[in-house]
């Protein structure tokens, strides 16, 4: 993203130089036709951001909170003069800037080999376009911004290549009538021209279908393509979290608008999935939402959680078999084997112990529990919702599967008693694995408590202790006002949402990397700590999904003790994450 931003205002530099040429070569007439340019999008982009007024749409920004807390990253260090030249640039040249008719900029990422990717910049220059028929004018345009210049043909267009002694890059630059392209990697520009003699992404069904719905109130917009995402993944890493990986088997294009409002910032679009693909997103269109009740018993020292929604489980669990059965029939076999197999080891209905009861919502969470030392320990739960009334019902299906379990297996634990609340213990190895995937994976050995109108699994009896006592002591996500002010911003009822608050996912990320990685993050620490709440929710709507990301911006500074990066202990990795489940 670095390389990016850098090479990004390099080029709108360019670009503003070029604007001082503006009036020389209105005296030259001529048309070389007007170009769509989106016919120079190659159809295996990665990500497309799209900027209506590239000159206001930077003005905003760069005014923005958003852009004035990232400067304060070291990560965006190194960019700051170019940034700083250009808003200067603007400033002293802003009677031309304006008169300058630029139209919309693309930029699109791809991969370019196994571990690299680079950028295209596709900008309609719009009646800039004549300088097409002065293009003796352009090698001059370029030495001047001190370029080492030379061209090539390529499909019968030229292409520039304008290389940066200083830098030790070449940025390939081709004009074809209105449009001008821009890459640091040749074959993109070579790729956008073959491309645009052969097709046009806006003739793509389901791309169109999503880019139809960006809103235009937004400084930027962004559509991600899914059936290019696995190989992004794996350019920063060979063998990337199977929950990021197959999103392409379920998922075709997002698209999202960018808006920033004060100490705000918010992604906001529609998804379009896979009719056919057998997944758990196309079953949540079937399945209603539910309300997100999980505030009342997450403590105020939660990392993160992510509520999964539905009318009820049994209804979920109808739309999962009928997905699986019309779409992907060996996975729907076993799955129906595993189940059975569960079911007659223990003599149990699983329909009647537990789906009859789960309600509306399953939550996993990552919770952050302080240790006498002053550090953190991380904790993973797992958390079933039930029906206000259905108390007796639940404690008695799941005293029968605690009883049924003893008979196959001697249990060395016994229940226990804390303030009042029974914590028991289930053998049950596999039980979140065969409904929820990867959601559950860190939860190997159940035990677990009834609190208000959840049953909430962990892994030992003090993570349950500590839910107990946060609980009582009344210190919950529920009466924190940060969290509630933020939480307005979404809907009460979802498919998937997911919370996260970095005051204690700083801590917890960084304890898991390496020296390099963990020093490279402390210096960005301010930026990180600045998006203090961060919420992802995901609901259908229409044949589409609705999804928003939204984050608060809360200027952070350190305390003499917080300067200095505590000593974390870790449980385990985090695995509050939606992803895997679509």
């Amino acid at each position: 993203m670095k390389t990016f931003f850098k090479r990004l205002f390099i080029f709108l530099l360019l670009a503003g130089i070029g604007a001082g040429g503006y009036f020389a070569y209105l005296y030259f007439s001529g048309s070389s036709g007007t170009k769509n340019q989106y016919a120079f999008v190659p159809e295996d982009f990665v990500m497309l951001i799209e900027s209506e007024k590239p000159i206001n749409n930077w003005r905003e920004l760069s005014g923005s909170t958003l852009w004035k807390t990232l400067k304060k990253s070291e990560y965006f260090k190194d960019i700051t003069t170019s940034t700083n030249s250009l808003d200067s640039l603007l400033t002293e040249n802003k009677k031309i800037a304006d008169m300058v008719k630029v139209g919309k900029m693309l930029i699109s990422t791809h991969v370019v080999a196994k571990d690299n990717y680079d950028f295209l910049i596709v900008l309609d220059l719009q009646d800039n376009g004549k300088i097409a028929n002065f293009k003796a004018f352009l090698p001059i345009l370029f030495k001047q911004a001190g370029y080492a210049v030379s061209s090539e043909k390529a499909y019968n267009y030229d292409i520039y290549n304008l290389y940066d002694a200083k830098e030790h890059e070449t940025l390939s630059v081709s004009l074809i009538g209105n449009v001008l392209l821009a890459s640091y990697t040749k074959n993109l520009v070579k790729n956008a021209i073959s491309h645009s003699e052969n097709g046009n992404i806006l003739d793509i069904k389901t791309f169109k279908t999503v880019h139809q719905t960006l809103a235009t109130d937004g400084p930027y917009s962004l559509m991600v393509n899914y059936a290019q995402m696995d190989a992004f993944l794996r350019v920063f890493s060979p063998a990337p979290s199977e929950m990021l990986l197959g999103l392409n088997q379920s998922l075709t294009y997002t698209g999202m608008t960018l808006k920033t409002a004060g100490e705000k910032v918010e992604l906001d679009g529609y998804t379009l999935p896979i009719d056919s693909a057998a997944s758990y997103i196309n079953a949540f269109r079937g399945a209603g939402t539910g309300k997100i009740h999980a505030a009342r018993i997450l403590p105020k020292t939660t990392v993160m959680f992510t509520s999964l929604g539905f009318s009820d489980f049994t209804q979920f669990w109808a739309e999962i078999q009928k997905i699986y059965q019309k779409n992907n029939q060996k996975e729907y076999d076993d799955l129906i084997k595993n189940k059975k197999q569960f079911e007659s080891y223990l003599k149990i209905s699983l329909e009647k112990e537990f789906f009859a009861w789960m309600n509306e919502e399953v939550v996993a969470s990552v919770i952050a529990v302080p240790q006498n030392d002053g550090s953190f320990k991380y904790n993973n739960y797992a958390m079933l919702h039930f029906a206000k009334n259905d108390y007796e019902k639940v404690k008695g299906r799941l005293d029968f599967v605690e009883k049924q379990i003893r008979r196959k297996t001697p249990l060395k634990f016994e229940k226990e008693t804390y303030k009042g609340y029974d914590i028991h213990f289930l053998e049950m190895k596999g039980f979140f694995k065969l409904f929820f995937k990867k959601l559950f994976s860190k939860i190997e050995k159940p035990h677990y408590i009834i609190i208000d109108d959840y049953v909430v699994f962990a892994n030992e009896v003090a993570d349950l202790q500590y839910i107990i006592d946060e609980y009582l002591e009344d210190r919950l996500l529920e009466k924190d006002d940060e969290y509630q002010a933020f939480f307005r911003n979404f809907s009460t009822e979802s498919n998937i949402f997911t919370y996260i608050r970095n005051e204690y996912a700083y801590p917890y990320m960084r304890s898991s990397l390496d020296a390099e990685n963990k020093n490279s993050l402390d210096k960005n620490q301010i930026s990180f700590l600045s998006f203090s709440h961060i919420g992802v929710q995901i609901y259908p709507e229409s044949s589409m999904l609705r999804n928003k990301i939204r984050a608060d911006i809360k200027e952070w500074k350190p305390t003499p003790k917080e300067a200095t990066p505590s000593n974390i202990e870790v449980n385990d990795t985090i695995t509050s994450d939606s992803s895997n489940i679509l």
